[in-house]
């Protein structure tokens, strides 16, 4: 009989084959019960597959003669197809936000058996393990540089892929904490001094 069961990487070769006794045999390969064309031999083979080979394989061998048994169906020959894990598109690159706004990253990948682990600044976040991270409302501190880590489950090489770095920059919106001296009464020659203390991002200041 075939090889009862293979897993395979994308880009590997394929090799089934049975032994029959006979007269006069011919053989029909079959994928998922559908005859493969050009598949007449007692082996079949491909030399690179793709995930479409995936499937279970037949073969049917058949005899040319008059004995009463004149075709048999092999057992079936599982074959799977993992695929080597890749990130088709990567988190944005970089975001601004102000305090209070929603944080949205995201991957996409292909591969067998995907797993996600999202991380800030190298660090891995607990429980963030989609395929997207979100933060409902951005405190200072999410600040950072984020990046996941994507595994798959298969035996395609590489097994493990990191993204591509997003920056994300958190802006508080400016406040005056600390008011100029409400009034002041001051003799002809007298020093003036005025200050103000605030908050925020890339704070600027213009006395009028």
């Amino acid at each position: 009989q075939p090889t009862a069961s293979q897993t395979l990487c994308v880009g590997s070769a394929l090799n089934l084959s049975v032994a029959a006794s006979g007269t006069g045999l011919t053989y029909q390969w079959l994928l998922d019960g559908t005859p493969i064309g050009g598949a007449n031999s007692s082996t079949y083979s491909v030399g690179s597959v793709v995930l479409a080979d995936g499937g279970t394989y037949t073969v049917e061998v058949s005899n040319g003669g008059v004995c009463a048994v004149s075709t048999v169906t092999s057992t079936g020959a599982v074959v799977i197809i993992n695929a080597p894990v890749a990130i088709t598109t990567q988190p944005t690159a970089s975001q601004t936000l102000c305090v209070g706004s929603a944080l949205t990253l995201s991957v996409t990948a292909s591969g067998t058996g995907l797993t996600y682990q999202w991380k800030k600044n190298g660090i891995d976040i607990a429980l963030a393990t989609g395929s997207s991270y979100n933060i409902g409302s951005v405190v200072a501190s999410d600040a950072g540089t984020y990046t996941v880590e994507v595994t798959s489950a298969g035996i395609c090489v590489p097994s493990t892929v990191n993204s591509t770095a997003a920056e994300v920059l958190i802006e508080s919106p400016v406040a005056i904490t600390s008011q100029p001296t409400a009034s002041q009464t001051l003799c002809v020659g007298s020093a003036l001094n005025l200050s103000v203390a605030a908050s925020g991002t890339g704070l600027t200041y213009q006395w009028l």
